[in-house]
């Protein structure tokens, strides 16, 4: 049995502000928010608008679990 796990962390920059994303596999939205605060991978946007989302998928369900939008 082949197993993998992906770690997805991206940051998408719009009109309306900058996004940061975190995204987790069988964990939780909060240990991907987190994991953002932690690693402060927002400190480079200060001065912007700046909204990280967290987002955890249930590989079972093989869909989205929860999220959490949190604006910084």
């Amino acid at each position: 049995m082949l197993f993998f796990q992906a770690i997805f962390e991206f940051s998408l920059t719009l009109l309306i502000g900058h996004h940061i994303f975190e995204i987790k596999v069988d964990k939780s939205a909060i240990d991907a928010i987190n994991q953002i605060k932690e690693k402060k991978y927002y400190e480079k946007y200060r001065g912007k608008e700046i909204y990280i989302i967290g987002i955890n998928i249930n590989s079972e369900k093989r869909n989205i679990e929860n999220y959490i939008i949190e604006k910084i």
